[in-house]
């Protein structure tokens, strides 16, 4: 299906079987993609503000400099999906498996990533001023010369990611989990910062959870 520069404002796709679809440019402002299967979708440059997408599949779907503005996208399937460049200020990624994700360039003022798997996910000079982090999976994940300032990255995984050149200045990172692996910005002292060294492979919260 080829929708790429439609005007879709406000639509109804809840549940939608779109895989592949070309949605390139598209305005789907504040549109309903709640549960919608938008696997390997084409979306770059759309236009996503206030977008609905709960719970929504974008698994590998391209993303790249589409407007994410105040947008929905927890509890969403995104492994692997591409986000270089784009505008997510204020969106809610809380809960969303961005597993491998390229979200390098990203600009996430004030945006919620609670609880979001971004295992070995792309992040290098995201703008996260503001953003919320709590209990991350940032895993193996590429932070380098991201901009964290006043970021809540309190019980955030960072075992085995790299921070260098990060700016964290005003960061929140009590009990944030880090490893012998974990790169820190130079001269930065974690321990201070209240997160804390493990020894062992870290597991998600969550998952301790499940195994209850």
């Amino acid at each position: 299906m080829n929708l790429s520069c439609d005007t879709l404002v406000a639509v109804n796709l809840q549940g939608a079987c779109l895989p592949e679809a070309c949605l390139n440019k598209a305005d789907l402002t504040s549109a309903n993609l709640n549960s919608a299967n938008l696997t390997r979708a084409h979306l770059r440059g759309a236009q996503l503000e206030c977008v609905q997408s709960v719970y929504t599949i974008l698994n590998g779907a391209d993303l790249s400099s589409a407007s994410l503005r105040e947008a929905d996208v927890s509890h969403a399937e995104m492994a692997g999906a591409n986000l270089r460049g784009a505008r997510a200020e204020g969106a809610n990624f809380a809960h969303t498996n961005l597993t491998g994700a390229d979200l390098s360039g990203l600009r996430g003022h004030g945006a919620s990533f609670e609880t979001t798997n971004l295992h070995q996910a792309k992040l290098q000079r995201a703008s996260l001023v503001g953003a919320n982090l709590a209990c991350a999976d940032l895993k193996d994940a590429c932070l380098v010369l991201a901009d964290l300032r006043s970021a809540d990255l309190s019980y955030a995984i960072l075992a085995g990611a790299d921070l260098s050149g990060a700016n964290l200045k005003g960061a929140i990172l009590e009990s944030a989990l880090y490893d012998r692996e974990t790169i820190w910005p130079e001269g930065f002292e974690p321990e201070q910062a209240g997160a804390m060294s493990v020894g062992k492979p870290v597991r998600p919260w969550w998952k301790f959870w499940s195994a209850n």
